[in-house]
This record gives structure tokens, sequence and C-alpha cells, in this order.
């Protein structure tokens, strides 16, 4: 096959990591990917969201189907949601990752124009598109219940993680990061910043009722839109945000942790919980969306409105260190079931049932 992909947001969020890990993917199994780059400006903000969109549909239209001829390529695939093009001479797959706009309109849009833009997008990426490729059984029968997709045009390949992430042996590294962070010897981990349905707001009530005491909070992430919870609760001396945080001490952060706790209520499919499993440490998470497809029976479940629960099910698990042990084994084992190269292999299969069906 002579496959094209989108290369466009390889520069931003996790998207762009999904995009960079299937590319190399392709490459250690032998595929020959070309990079559709037009290193056009990503940025969503105000107008010049809507005017790069514009700049996008008749760059596409005048560009796109010859690089595609011109490169003799049998399918395209666009790797972020949206951007389909209007026009294309070889079959379109698109990845839905989620929809977590529409589930969260409130929260993720500011006004009815920007819904109305996402919703008429997304619709468009499953008009125009060949097959839809997401990312779990959750976010398939997401798609199925907001768009009324036919089942049979959606295929399942599940993400993987970063094998950055990893146990870490060298014990003055990990000091080293201990000492630049200023972490104390036990702390409990989370990641998700300000964002809504990270719902860290919820955990940082329960931490600060039941275990600021014992354990420093550190959270991953900062500021989102107009929510800063660092600046709420920037007189709770045991709770640290982090932010711009290099990823070889992420690692070891996560290696350090007493245990790592995400309690988010909407996810596609949670990374996050495997990369704290590679990491070795007990993950205790959300029962909800795609977290328990992924997370399976290695990690540790509350309902993540419910406050007692949480906070129940978070001291059983720092209490318990036969529980802990076993945990940590039973997520070691778990991450074996992911990588990118499967999810490369898998892709790869989609786009073979695409051609073959032409």
């Amino acid at each position: 096959m002579r496959i094209a992909l989108n290369y466009r947001v390889i520069k931003y969020s996790g998207i762009g990591a999904y995009t960079k890990y299937l590319a190399e993917g392709y490459m250690r199994l032998g595929q020959e990917v070309f990079l559709y780059d037009d290193i056009l400006d990503s940025s969503d903000n105000g107008l010049r969201k809507y005017i790069n969109t514009i700049k996008r549909v008749i760059k596409d239209i005048t560009m796109l189907s010859k690089w595609l001829k011109n490169h003799s390529i049998d399918l395209y695939h666009v790797p972020k949601n949206t951007g389909v093009p209007f026009f294309s001479p070889v079959p379109v797959v698109v990845t839905i990752h989620d929809v977590i706009p529409h589930v969260f309109p409130k929260q993720y849009f500011k006004n009815d124009f920007e819904r109305l833009y996402y919703e008429l997008s997304i619709k468009h990426s499953i008009t125009k598109s060949k097959k839809i490729i997401t990312v779990s059984e959750f976010s398939k029968k997401e798609i199925i219940n907001a768009y009324g997709v036919d089942a049979s045009k959606i295929a399942v390949v599940l993400n993987a993680y970063n094998s950055a992430f990893k146990l870490i042996e060298d014990s003055s590294f990990l000091e080293a990061v201990r000492k630049k962070y200023n972490l104390k010897e036990k702390y409990i981990l989370a990641l998700g910043g300000s964002e809504y349905r990270k719902n860290i707001q919820r955990l940082i009530r329960v931490y600060i009722a039941h275990f600021s005491q014992t354990y420093q909070l550190v959270v991953i992430g900062g500021k989102w839109r107009d929510v800063d919870l660092s600046r709420q609760f920037a007189s709770e001396k045991n709770i640290y945000f982090l932010t711009n945080v290099p990823e070889e001490d992420l690692v070891a952060i996560y290696n350090m942790a007493t245990v790592f706790v995400f309690p988010s209520f909407y996810e596609g499919f949670g990374i996050p919980v495997l990369e704290g499993m590679a990491c070795g440490v007990p993950v205790v998470t959300s029962n909800v969306s795609s977290i328990p497809e992924v997370g399976g029976d290695a990690a540790v479940y509350f309902n993540p409105y419910d406050e007692d629960d949480m906070a129940a099910k978070i001291h059983n698990v720092l209490e318990d260190e036969f529980l802990q042990k076993k945990m940590v084994a039973r997520g070691l084992e778990k991450i074996k079931e992911y990588s990118w190269d499967k999810c490369a292999k898998e892709t790869l299969q989609v786009y073979e049932e695409v051609l073959n069906s032409k």
C-alpha cells in the first residue's frame, strides 16, 4: 500500500503523539508512509481558528488532490477527528478519538457558533470518510449514540503508551528529581491540571479532608481556560502543581509516587492509566467511560462523582502494602497488551479492508 498520513498536528497535544507513534510504528513494520504536512497554523484561538479552516479547505482543494496523485497514494488517513478533505481522489480514513465537546458543550464551547462549527466538522468527517477508527469500545458507542453512525463503519484500534514510561532503577537519578521538585517521601500523584473533566478539584477536596496530614499531593498540569486550581488552592502547603515537566522527570515522578490517582470522569482512552502502571505505581481511578476497559483488573476503581467512595478506595490502597504490590505486578503485566507497533499493525489492517472493498 502507498499510504499518506496527515501530519499537521504533530506538534500539538496527545493527537500529535498518536500521529507520531503511528508513523514510527509503520516504519518499524516496513510500511512506507508519506507525510502530508503543509505547516498550517493550528491555532484554535478566536477568529484565527476559522480563518485557518478556510485556508485549509482551499489548500486541500488546490493542493492535496494534486499531492496525492503525484505520490500515487492509495489511501489518506486523517488522525485528528476533523480535517477530512471535501474532495479526495483516494479513500479517506479518519480517527475520531472521542466526542468530549459534544458531551460537555457548556465547558468546551465559548458560544453557540463554536458548537455549530464543531458539530459540522465532526459530521463532515463521518460523512466523507470511508472508515472511522476510534480508540476504545466506549468511544465507538459514544460516536454511534451521538451521530447515529453505522457500527460497521467504525473500527476500534486501541491506543498504547510511550515506552519511555518504565521502571527506573537508578536511585541517584530518582533522588535528584525528588530534590529538584521538592517532593516528599510519600505523595499522591495526579494528572490533568485544571481541566474540567479531569476532576482534580474533587480530588483536592478529598485530599484535604483525608490525606493532607500524611501525604503530599502532586498535580501535573496547570491552568485550563479561565480555571486555575493552583491559585485557588495556593494556601494549601502540601499541594504542588507542576507544569512543563520534562518527560524523563515525569517518568521519575511517576516511579516515586505512593499511588497514582486518575479521577477523570470522561476519557476516550486514558493513556495516563498505562503510564502509571508502566512506572510501577498502583493506579486508583474512575469506574466510568473507557477507563475500566483500559485498566482491566490491574487498577482499583471508584465513582468519580462520589467523594466518600474516592476517599475509601484511595485509603484502602495506601494502607495495604500487599494490595499495592499485587496492583503493581498486575499493572506491569497489563501493559504488555498495548504497544504502538500493535496499534500500527491493526490500523494497516483497517486500510487493507478499505482498499479491498473499493
